[in-house]
């Protein structure tokens, strides 16, 4: 299937919204493959256009499939699953460095005792 040069500006825009959920550190390695096309060529109703995204950061892999009637469609809903799941990771690291926070502000208390 040949990619437009409209398709290929509307993924990179989506990709690049998604750079504001990713934190930035030296030497981070960041790997974005993008897989667009047509699930077979003998079907012509229902989904049948299909985006896969798997972006890579630093080893933690997340992963989105989307299969929609049009292809900007499944473009849209794999970015935002891929949205979904860095905003998710996100929250969990900063959580799990509160209690950390926590664990050890708890610790020190219990010691001057």
């Amino acid at each position: 299937m040949d990619i437009s040069d409209t398709i290929y500006d509307h993924v990179t825009s989506k990709l690049s919204h998604l750079e504001k959920f990713i934190q930035s550190k030296e030497n981070q390695e960041i790997l974005a493959e993008v897989e667009l096309g047509l699930r077979s060529l003998h079907h012509k109703k229902g989904d049948v256009y299909r985006a896969e995204i798997n972006l890579t950061v630093d080893g933690e892999l997340s992963r989105s499939v989307s299969k929609k009637s049009d292809l900007l469609e499944a473009i849209d809903d794999s970015c935002s699953n891929i949205e979904r799941q860095l905003r998710r990771s996100k929250r969990k690291k900063g959580s799990l460095m509160r209690r950390g926070a926590r664990q050890a502000k708890e610790l020190l208390m219990n010691w001057r005792k």
